[in-house]
């Protein structure tokens, strides 16, 4: 097959989880809302997973996707995780989501977006058909990184930062969480996996998105065909030194204190078995000239 047969029509019921902690975060919200909904091809439904937003709220979130709704012409659901207040639930959000899955069997894959990432127009359909033509329940593309500069009066610009798409070459288990390469936007997985053993961690403060990855890992065959494929773009906040801090009031001060390292820690032990070349490396497939 040819690098262009990635983009070809298909047909495909995707729902895809976003993530909102606050509600003063929509100028950088619609950005990755609108991502979604101008997918090509696939028909793609945005589950949006809001943190125990209050009921005014909760109001002025629906009366925002409404909006898009109407010029996507695209029902947006929205679920208000509202557990836990004052604690980062950033897990558990996604296990609602999750669940929501396994309950409509209308969707055959499922993939996640945080609020101030993207993914490109035509992502869903490469990676279906990444998927398709691999025969493999996951499928994964590039992902080009991009800088928050903070302009001193909540405002922020954006720089590509021009270094291509992350590369597999030569990583190891400990390069997947400390390099970041690939971000929880830059997979799609197909819902045949979804089993009621299938969850985010919730012990986990940060880096829980690589665990889930590397969860997958341990079962699923994860196809390669898109890996050079930029299929969106991750930001990376000028405060960051080893891994992106999402910039909401959980965020830590100092990335060299918990719960960064005490993730890390555990997910190295929790997963210490895992090949990341056998499992994300392109050379046990026919086709790794793509």
């Amino acid at each position: 097959m040819e690098v262009q047969d990635l983009f070809q029509k298909v047909n495909a019921n995707i729902a895809v989880a976003i993530r909102i902690h606050k509600i003063d975060t929509f100028s950088v919200f619609q950005r990755s809302l609108s991502s979604v909904l101008s997918q090509e091809n696939v028909i793609v439904y945005p589950i949006i997973i809001s943190q125990n937003f209050s009921e005014d709220q909760s109001y002025l979130l629906k009366e925002f996707c409404s909006y898009f709704e109407f010029l996507f012409n695209r029902e947006i659901f929205i679920i208000n995780y509202e557990e836990s207040p004052g604690v980062d639930c950033r897990s558990a959000m996604l296990n609602v989501f999750l669940e929501y899955v396994r309950n409509n069997d209308f969707f055959e894959y499922f993939g996640f977006l945080d609020y101030d990432d993207v993914i490109f127009s035509r992502s869903y359909t490469v990676l279906v058909n990444s998927c398709r033509f691999a025969q493999m329940e996951v499928a994964y593309g590039g992902i080009l990184r991009e800088i928050m500069v903070d302009s001193g009066d909540n405002r922020f610009f954006t720089t590509r930062w021009e270094k291509g798409p992350f590369s597999l070459d030569d990583k190891r288990r400990s390069d997947l969480i400390n390099g970041n390469f690939l971000p929880i936007h830059s997979y799609l997985v197909s819902t045949s996996v979804l089993t009621s053993s299938v969850q985010f961690d919730e012990r986990l403060l940060r880096l829980e998105d690589y665990d889930f990855l590397l969860q997958l890992a341990s079962f699923c065959k994860f196809s390669p065909l898109a890996r050079k494929i930029p299929v969106g773009s991750y930001r990376f906040y000028r405060s960051s030194s080893v891994t992106n801090s999402t910039h909401h009031e959980f965020s830590p001060k100092n990335l060299d204190t918990s719960p960064w390292l005490d993730a890390m820690e555990f997910l190295l032990e929790k997963h210490g078995d895992l090949s990341l070349v056998d499992t994300f490396a392109e050379v046990h497939l026919f086709n790794a000239s793509l």
